[in-house]
């Protein structure tokens, strides 16, 4: 049997790790949740099949990728093509299940493990139209998911800047917020609160158009973004941004 492409082997774990790194950075949080909180107060919801609000499904699909970390270490073709469907199917269950498909998390892990399965599929191959579809699949997946978002915050809340002035600019207790609080008035807040919003919609809808750009743009303008967003949002943002960065930033180390 021949040897993988080591250049494919650090794909997968780049995109595998980061996606781990996203789907596990609340766990403080949630492995009490998901181990103690729901199997204590149960959730009855008789609009949905049984098995998408019993506790045993929410708490599975959370702890299966940990099963990822087997083929991270030991990088076979069957291993990472087993690891990229767990992780697939497990954010599918997050997708869909009553106790956690309000989380964006499970969105953006379902499509980037998506693209492992593609991916994986295709580990044995060393052709450069493997990194050329590889990399547009990668600038759609960015689109789709800033799509959505950027289609969600074209309301008049977010347009005028409401949305962003309550949530961020009055309830926020981390930095910068409670400095900006003490420091600006209430009228350049509220400005400050505005443009923000609209910046942050033109943002997302230019990243909407990437896979018309070159990857290379595309992807630092991307990885630049999201980082923001972290940094201005709540580290817990990560869980959302962390298996998209992972994903352009292997693609971007690649040498064909």
């Amino acid at each position: 049997m021949t040897e993988l492409p080591r250049a494919n082997v650090r794909v997968f774990r780049i995109v595998a790790c980061a996606w781990l790194v996203g789907w596990f950075c609340k766990a403080p949080f949630f492995a009490g949740y998901y181990l103690a909180e729901i199997w204590t107060y149960p959730i009855t919801y008789t609009g949905l099949p049984r098995v998408l609000v019993h506790p045993a499904l929410a708490t599975i699909a959370w702890l299966a990728p940990l099963l990822a970390l087997a083929a991270i270490a030991v990088p076979r073709t069957w291993t990472m093509r087993t690891a990229a469907a767990l992780m697939t199917g497990s954010a599918f269950v997050g997708c869909i299940h009553f106790e956690t498909f309000n989380d964006a998390t499970f969105v953006t892990s379902f499509w980037v493990s998506l693209w492992l399965v593609w991916f994986t599929a295709n580990a044995r191959r060393t052709d450069v139209a493997l990194y050329l579809h590889a990399r547009m699949l990668a600038q759609c997946i960015v689109a789709l998911v800033f799509l959505g978002g950027a289609v969600g915050k074209l309301t008049g809340a977010y347009v005028t800047g409401e949305a962003f002035y309550q949530l961020y600019f009055m309830q926020k207790s981390s930095w910068p917020y409670p400095w900006l609080r003490d420091a600006v008035s209430p009228d350049a807040l509220r400005a400050i609160a505005t443009w923000l919003s609209r910046a942050v919609i033109g943002v997302e809808l230019a990243l909407v158009l990437s896979p018309l750009v070159s990857f290379r743009r595309a992807a630092i303008g991307g990885i630049a973004v999201m980082l923001a967003m972290v940094l201005v949002s709540t580290w817990y943002l990560t869980s959302v941004m962390a298996c998209l960065i992972g994903l352009l930033v292997a693609l971007l180390l690649v040498r064909e």
